[in-house]
């Protein structure tokens, strides 16, 4: 097994600097040469919070530009691949398309709904694997919502409140049935979305916040990270950790390379990203390569499936995108 210390160092292959600290980057399912950045910009002064959804293309280019509320999370819909939606401050849900046909690219909104009071903060959000209308979302109050987004008005559907505090990541079951949800208040949750019953709920497994959340696709094992640094990995049938690992830094999100489970991005706050695989059985997880460019919190990564190699990440406060190759 590979040792943190041992695992290679990667170095960036491009560096881009913003003017708005980066929460979140998704490199375009539909065309892995874009790249979509959601910023979070807090006035000290005023107290407000402001952001924007931006498009670039890899070579750094800056496409397209929408002000918006300050963004957490943006997913784009695994049943269309250029339909985005973003989690934002104010209570707000927001849609784009994405339009590769247009010279240049860009994003177009498509619909703003104000869904929850204006001092809520929606954390973070996926869409329903099985139904095309249906996305989740957490909420800064420790609450979590699923939301059609094809209703014209009261697009809430149901609401429940798993958590005491922020609710930070959740993730459906591959089937779509169950919602799994993670909080500042170190509890991992398990909600039944046909009988609204909650099916159960880990209150000793992580010693501090869950952060980040990712269903496996042999569903029975769940990925968990944790403010407590660690990556977990969780027997569904018996709820019990089978695989553990130290990554240095709160593991705040989570995100695939491939289809087949062998190997995640993990974004570690501030220590940088890991990639981590889990060898033959699925179980051993080691680093198997490092990024430590970034000089603040490292918020978010991403890989394309057609590019498993090449990784976009991006860090908040020094306001820094960088594009890195696993391999060299």
């Amino acid at each position: 097994m590979t040792s943190l210390e041992d695992a290679p160092l990667r170095n960036s292959k491009l560096t881009l600097f913003l003017d708005e600290p980066p929460a979140c980057i998704l490199i375009a399912p539909s065309d892995p040469s874009l790249v979509v950045i959601g910023t979070y910009l807090y006035d000290t002064e005023n107290g407000t919070k402001s952001g924007s959804l931006r498009l670039y293309r890899k070579s750094a280019d800056n496409l397209n530009l929408h002000d918006t509320h300050a963004i957490l999370d943006a997913k784009f819909s695994p049943h269309d691949p250029d339909y985005l939606a973003t989690a934002q401050t104010h209570g707000c849900f927001q849609t784009f398309r994405l339009d590769r046909n247009a010279d240049p690219p860009s994003l177009v909104n498509k619909r703003t709904i104000s869904l929850f009071d204006p001092e809520s903060i929606l954390l973070s959000l996926i869409w329903n694997p099985m139904d095309p209308s249906l996305i989740a979302c957490t909420l800064s109050t420790g609450g979590v919502a699923i939301i059609n987004s094809d209703l014209p008005k009261n697009n809430v559907g149901y609401s429940y409140e798993p958590h005491s505090d922020q609710a930070w990541t959740c993730e459906y079951s591959p089937g779509g049935r169950i919602l799994y949800s993670g909080a500042d208040d170190s509890v991992l949750n398990a909600q039944d979305l046909e009988t609204q019953q909650m099916v159960w709920k880990d209150r000793t497994t992580h010693g501090a916040g869950v952060t980040a959340i990712m269903a496996r696709p042999d569903n029975f094992t769940l990925l968990t990270g944790s403010y407590d640094d660690n990556l977990r990995i969780i027997d569904l049938r018996t709820r019990r950790v089978v695989g553990q690992i130290n990554l240095g830094g709160g593991v705040w999100r989570l995100g695939k390379r491939g289809t087949d489970g062998r190997s995640v991005i993990a974004s570690c706050m501030y220590v940088g990203s890991r990639l981590v695989g889990f060898g033959e059985d699925l179980r051993t997880p080691s680093v198997v390569a490092r990024f430590e460019e970034h000089e603040s919190m490292n918020y978010a990564c991403d890989i394309h499936p057609m590019d498993p190699d090449i990784v976009v990440s991006c860090s908040f406060y020094d306001q820094r995108v960088c594009i890195w190759d696993i391999k060299n």
